[in-house]
């Protein structure tokens, strides 16, 4: 697949199955030749004539009043959505033809059986039907792919138009608004003609039901029942028909209850906006928004589509969700010249929060067209195979030869002994059938649904439960900081004046002395929750966890005016009255604040503020910005009658004349402090051996100091870049923001967005095989990163909550959104949704996922093995008497007592506490390798000798039917007993096992149930036989067990 620049990128990067992806360029055409010399079919998307020409596939491309490139297969004009789609097409049709050439073969097969079980005209009508069969469902597969194809959001193209370059009008003209807003009729027509925003999350129950049926085991299920029908068995095809329909309702029904309760989250996060319309402000549904509605947003507001400025107050906006930085940007109405969304003041983007001031702007994009709607068109689109299927895609194809080889050699047994073609044939068909563990998908959505219910309880949504097989192979988790790792809120950290830096938790007289005077600096109000600006709303906070008040220095101040922050003003002024006088107190940015300040407070004494003092200073703030701390410095003094005009005024006429002449008294470090829980949760990850990297846009001084106290580097404490003092004059102090360079013994390996930018795919994969830390790392990088690791055979997770994160996070094997604090876009990609938002939760799930693994080995051993061990009693039994003691019916029998509550019963076991360790530190690779083999072989090898024994010394004492009714009830209790082995004294295990054993002996014992399964009732002597051999082989396999090398 080939683009050339006039494509749209999006419409050519998200198609894996494609071998590669080139960029054109002036020698497009020739590029196209040299593929196809190399053996490549080539699809290009372009607007060369030529190059269109020589590829296999030719999508032309072309803008109105251009030439079209008239050799393209199929001309598009401008739509890129449509070579999208043309594309995903090529790979479905991929997809059909394989199923149907698969179908095809199958159904002749089926049809050849069907016609040897009758005679003339008769064996022509039976061939054809399983024929005819195999063409329909062919057909309805095509044509429930094209369906699901269609049904796939078209992910907008990126809009060309330049708006944060455009001044205010001219966006305001060329969308066809003012700043009245639209007429309402307007606005109705235009919501006519755009897409709705507004399509339910998840699938319908008919959609999940056929998900539920996309598994390797289900062609196999399909052609063993349609056998059993060709030769007449129409109740065992119906008993395999009926458990696969209960596996898929299970499935099905799960996914769709998530899928609604994910929807329900999303609803509850849909907000609603003032909009001008018709000249007045009316309050309606985001959903109801067009391009060129004026939207009018305050403090707090989520902005609902993307927006360009039009008018801007003191605009300081949240997007952490869509950047990763922590820290609000300023905007203007300003037109800026910006390649990056980050550096485009002059728009707003929805998903973002208005944190400080109020804006009038006018909407440009709504839906999948905006920045986050393509991030959240891109995740659904996007679907990724299951570890489940892929196991059960690897066993299918181990295990299909061997019950066809056992099946070919029963057969051929019975025709050396004489035994008629068509009862051989029978046999043989109805084996191989038999030998399918049809319980399989049963079980496997029982552990699956067992476990979803479980982590539901602890606080994570599991949208789909296959998800939790491949959580319990992940071995690489990709955290992003913002509100992942840390709050996603601004928190005081740090103290400091001219003499020291302090934590918050460790103040002393002189530094609660600073921190009162930063509240001071700051308007008042009791809850910080109430003050607009998040530095306020931090310091607040940090003076109340401190107790610390505004009067902890000074007792009688009381309030009197405040000059309020603005952007252009940078700091915040507050008078108050001491009782001896009034004082000014000053609160804002460096760089505004330092040059107003004459003096500084040193030990309580009024010193110069010298040039070397002021530039002690500076490095310390500027080290602290650059490990992505917001500082803020404060200063005060005194307002006296005879310092001046200005001083002498009333307080209600303060103005920034009067903030000069001020003493430096510290300043205050904030920052999105660390989650407490950061630290244990990656600690339990790294001894369950999966290797954590933080992704951030941060600094990569920022993430190295996160990183390592995430890690538990330095004991948990912070970089002593953080620490040092206003006067230290050493070359750690004197590090800025341009110069970081981690440790020697940093706890943490950090690599920057722009270093890895500058590798190819294969050198990212190297380097990332000891990094802990990726810092500005843009969404563009998380992507490459994934594919990288992923390329290495790697099983990654990745965990995020911004639009930015949404591709990442479908991408990876299973993704993980917080549900709290994660966008529409996040939740709606991620596989696991944590409601709770603690990390503690993605540990608990991970464990639930390397329990899952342990108990499907298990269940594998119990299905599997058993049914290998059925195979070979069969096989060995007909090599000696030409028949297999057991009917197709029996072995349906023996697979429902010993496969499916049994099995079931496995796999429903909770994770015990004390197993907590050896789960964690095991997986898929240890739990589904070697050791998997050996259970396999070994319960194989203990079914029939168990089996063989109960039916040899029962071919001694009696009858051939009684032989093959105690060979019944030996491999049956043989099954039994290794599955008591297995779940010990599990409750469950022991009422499915116990349970399972009576209804055999109801089944045997009851006349005509009992000749319906082809058994005869027994006696004290051949149930005592059935018990020996059982209990006698079960003890063998425990001590073999034991002694074998695990």
């Amino acid at each position: 697949m080939v683009a050339d620049d006039t494509a749209d990128e999006q419409s050519t990067a998200q198609h894996p199955y494609a071998d590669d992806v080139v960029p054109g360029g002036d020698q497009l055409a020739e590029q196209v030749r040299e593929l196809q010399r190399d053996g490549a079919v080539t699809v290009v998307v372009s607007g060369n004539q030529e190059a269109v020409g020589a590829a296999d596939c030719g999508l032309g491309l072309h803008r109105d009043g251009e030439p079209p490139p008239w050799g393209a297969h199929l001309l598009l004009g401008e739509d890129t959505a449509a070579a999208t789609l043309l594309i995903d097409a090529i790979n479905a049709a991929t997809i059909v033809d394989d199923q149907s050439r698969t179908l095809a073969a199958g159904g002749s097969g089926v049809g050849a059986v069907a016609a040897l079980q009758g005679t003339g005209v008769r064996a022509a009508s039976r061939g054809m039907l399983g024929v005819n069969a195999a063409a329909a469902a062919a057909f309805a597969g095509g044509r429930w792919r094209s369906r699901t194809l269609l049904s796939r959001p078209v992910v907008a193209p990126e809009g060309r138009a330049p708006w944060h370059l455009m001044p205010a009008e001219t966006a305001l003209a060329r969308l066809g608004s003012d700043r009245d807003g639209l007429a309402a009729t307007d606005a109705e027509q235009r919501a006519r003609t755009q897409d709705d925003s507004d399509a339910p999350v998840g699938v319908g129950l008919w959609q999940a039901f056929a998900d539920e049926l996309a598994n390797p085991l289900t062609p196999v299920l399909a052609a063993g029942a349609a056998l059993s029908a060709a030769t007449g068995s129409l109740i065992d095809a119906g008993l395999v028909a009926a458990l696969t329909g209960a596996s898929t309702v299970m499935g099905g029904m799960q996914r769709v209850r998530t899928d609604r309760a994910l929807g329900d989250l999303l609803r509850k996060s849909a907000a609603g906006v003032t909009v001008r319309r018709d000249g007045t402000e009316q309050y309606v549904a985001a959903s109801r928004l067009v391009a060129g509605d004026i939207v009018v947003l305050g403090h707090s507001d989520v902005v609902p589509a993307d927006c360009r400025i039009v008018e801007a107050n003191e605009l300081e906006v949240d997007e952490s969700s869509l950047s990763g930085e922590s820290l609000p940007v300023a905007k203007s109405a300003a037109p800026v010249a910006a390649a990056e969304i980050s550096g485009r003041t002059s728009m707003l983007y929805e998903g973002t929060t208005i944190a400080v001031g109020r804006a009038v702007a006018v909407v440009v994009a709504t839906g999948t067209a905006t920045e986050a709607g393509r991030s959240m068109a891109l995740a659904r689109s996007s679907e990724t195979p299951s570890g489940s299927s892929a196991r059960l895609d690897e066993l299918t194809k181990q295990g299909t030869p061997l019950a066809i080889g056992g099946a070919a050699t029963v057969a051929v047994a019975g025709l050396l002994r004489g035994v008629p073609l068509r009862e051989s044939l029978g046999t043989a068909v109805n084996l191989a059938v038999a030998s399918v563990p049809e319980g399989l998908p049963f079980v496997r959505n029982a552990a699956q649904l067992a476990s979803a219910r479980r982590l539901a309880e602890q606080g994570a949504l599991v949208r789909n439960p296959h998800t939790l097989e491949a959580l319990g192979r992940a071995d690489v988790l990709c955290f992003d900081k913002t509100g992942t790792l840390t709050r996603g809120t601004l928190s005081l950290t740090s103290v400091g004046d001219t003499s020291a830096t302090q934590d918050v938790e460790e103040l002393d007289d002189a530094h609660r002395a600073v921190l009162a005077a930063a509240l001071r600096a700051t308007p008042g109000e009791d809850d910080p929750d109430e003050l607009e600006h998040a530095t306020d709303r931090g310091v607040v906070a940090g003076a109340q966890a401190a107790d610390v008040d505004v009067r902890a220095d000074t007792p009688a101040w009381q309030r009197a005016t405040d000059l309020p922050f603005e952007p252009s003003r940078g700091y915040h002024a507050t008078v108050g009255d001491t009782g001896a006088g009034r004082l000014l107190s000053v609160k804002g940015a460096p760089e505004v604040v330092l040059p107003r300040c004459a003096f500084a407070d040193g030990s309580g004494k009024q010193v110069r503020f010298g040039k070397r003092a002021r530039e002690a200073v500076s490095r310390t703030l500027d080290c602290l910005a650059g490990q992505g701390h917001r500082v803020l410095v404060v200063a005060e003094r005194r307002l006296d009658s005879d310092t001046g005009a200005a001083d002498s005024a009333d307080p209600a006429d303060l103005d920034d004349a009067a903030v000069t002449d001020l003493v430096y008294r510290g300043f205050v470090a904030l920052a999105d402090p660390v989650r407490t829980s950061a630290a244990p949760a990656a600690a339990q990850l790294r001894r369950a051996g999966v290797q954590v990297v933080m992704l951030t846009g941060d600094h990569p001084a920022t993430a190295d100091a996160i990183a390592t106290r995430v890690n538990g580097g330095a004991n948990g404490e912070a970089s002593d870049d953080a620490e040092s003092t206003a006067t230290s004059e050493t070359s750690e102090t004197s590090k800025t923001a341009e110069t970081f360079e981690p440790k020697a013994d940093s706890a943490a390996h950090v690599v920057t967005g722009p270093e890895l930018a500058e590798l190819d795919d294969e050198q990212i994969a190297d380097r990332l095989l000891d990094v802990d830390v990726i810092a500005r790392c843009s969404p563009n990088d998380k992507v490459r990163i994934i594919r990288a690791l992923q390329s290495r055979g790697r099983t990654v997770a990745m965990t995020g909550d911004g639009a930015n994160d949404a591709p990442a996070i479908r991408l990876a094997d299973v993704g993980i959104a917080l549900g709290k604090r994660g966008t529409p876009a996040a939740r709606t990609a991620a596989d696991v949704v944590v409601t709770d938002d603690q990390l503690a939760t993605i540990t608990a799930a991970l464990l639930e996922g390397r329990a899952l693994w342990s108990s499907v080995r298990d269940a594998l051993a119990i299905l599997l093995g058993g049914n290998l061990g059925e195979v070979s009693f069969s096989v060995l039994t007909s090599l000696i008497t030409g028949r297999s003691p057991l009917t197709a019916r029996q072995i349906l029998l023996v697979n429902l007592l010993t496969d499916l509550a049994p099995a079931v019963a496995i796999a429903l076991r909770e994770p015990k506490r004390d197993e907590v360790d050896g789960l964690l530190s095991g997986g898929p690779t240890s739990a589904l390798g070697g050791q998997l083999n050996r259970e396999l072989l070994l319960r194989a090898v203990i079914t029939t000798l168990g089996a063989s024994a109960g039916w040899g010394l029962a071919r001694v004492t009696g009858r051939r039917q009684r032989a093959a009714t105690i060979a019944l009830a030996a491999l049956v209790g043989t099954q039994l007993g290794q599955t008591l082995a297995i779940g010990g004294l599990d409750r469950r295990v022991l009422l499915a096992s116990v349970g399972s054993a009576l209804a055999l002996g109801g089944i045997i014992q009851t006349p005509g149930v009992s000749q319906f399964f082809g058994c005869t009732p027994l006696g004290p002597v051949g149930w005592s036989i059935a018990l020996g051999t059982s209990t006698s082989a079960t003890v063998l396999g425990v001590i073999g067990d034991r002694l074998l090398p695990g």
